[in-house]
């Protein structure tokens, strides 16, 4: 099983098309889900996520964010 650290960038990228690694941050996690890789984040991480993700893409998103760590494995430390 691949163990894999996931930061503020990677979560980022993912989400925002207009970032220059969105094609390789989307595809590498589509990739962990499919092959159940342990993603772990922390809670700092998390953070600094949903605000980055909150002023340019809105309160939806940054919410649904939240939601998708709660329900994915990802893990918090």
């Amino acid at each position: 099983m691949n163990r894999v650290f996931v930061d503020t960038g990677s979560f980022y990228a993912s989400l925002n098309r207009r970032d220059a690694s969105h094609r390789n941050a989307a595809c590498l996690f589509r990739r962990a889900q499919r092959e159940h890789w342990f993603l772990c984040t922390t809670n700092f991480v998390l953070a600094e996520s949903h605000a980055l993700i909150l002023a340019p893409m809105g309160r939806n998103r940054a919410w649904n964010f939240l939601q998708a760590i709660i329900t994915e494995s990802t893990n918090v430390f």
